[in-house]
């Protein structure tokens, strides 16, 4: 499946779908596991948008190694590596801006005088 043909409906699905694998994955012990082991694991981690990043770009190779019908090496990098890279990068910023838009709307902040 190039990322050209995805529709509309299997992006939001694509999009949904790992969304929650992230939020069950940051949830996790295995996440704050990994975390423990540097400032790098943290920082990577603590990002939605780092972490989106990456959760995406494996849903995306998962998806298209699901439809792979690479004839040579060359179609090989483009499928499996370049299509999921840059499909990974704009479903990453999309779902941050709308989590981080969701977060700005509905979070109360409360500023007491002292």
């Amino acid at each position: 499946m190039d990322v050209c043909s995805l529709t509309f409906l299997d992006w939001v699905i694509f999009a949904t779908l790992g969304r929650l694998l992230l939020f069950v994955f940051m949830k996790s012990p295995y996440c704050r596991w990994i975390m423990q082991r540097g400032k790098f694991w943290e920082e990577l981690f603590s990002c939605t948008l780092c972490s989106g990043f990456w959760a995406y770009w494996g849903l995306g190779i998962v998806y298209q190694l699901y439809t792979f019908s690479a004839e040579n090496v060359i179609k090989f990098i483009q499928i499996v590596l370049l299509e999921p890279f840059v499909l990974a990068v704009v479903t990453s910023y999309i779902v941050w801006l709308f989590e981080t838009g969701f977060r700005e709307r509905f979070t109360n902040i409360i500023v007491n005088g002292g």
